[in-house]
């Protein structure tokens, strides 16, 4: 059974996702998105695949975008010496979802002007064969 998987990638991380997701020859799409802590500029991708693959996905994904551990210095005067205490922050790597799709949805998404909809028929035995 197909599914979409949507992953957030920090913008520092688009790059590594991308040349990962090419070398194991992931179809993909990707959109810029402004959000979270400060506006920080995310990344989202949009990538189908069999259910079967999904744990590969996921690894494939949270090794090119890791969380990430940093000491943050403060450049508030809360106390005297805040530059002297850095904080340590976890930043956050990719963030993985996952939706199963029935045949009325990868219709949707995929478009007949690409000469796909053979693959869209394709889908649709199968999951009337599935019933």
């Amino acid at each position: 059974m197909p599914v979409l998987c949507v992953a957030l990638v920090p913008r520092r991380d688009t790059r590594a996702v991308v040349r990962a997701l090419r070398q194991q020859t992931w179809a993909f799409t990707r959109q810029t998105a402004r959000s979270g802590w400060a506006n920080a500029p995310l990344t989202v991708f949009w990538i189908l695949c069999e259910d079967a693959l999904v744990e590969t996905l996921t690894a494939l994904l949270h090794a090119a975008s890791p969380s990430r551990t940093t000491w943050y210095r403060s450049p508030h005067a809360w106390h005297a010496d805040a530059w002297l205490h850095p904080t340590p922050v976890t930043w956050q790597g990719a963030v993985v979802s996952i939706w199963p799709l029935t045949y009325t949805d990868a219709t949707k998404l995929i478009p007949d002007r690409l000469g796909l909809s053979h693959d869209a028929e394709c889908l649709r035995d199968s999951e009337s064969k599935e019933r």
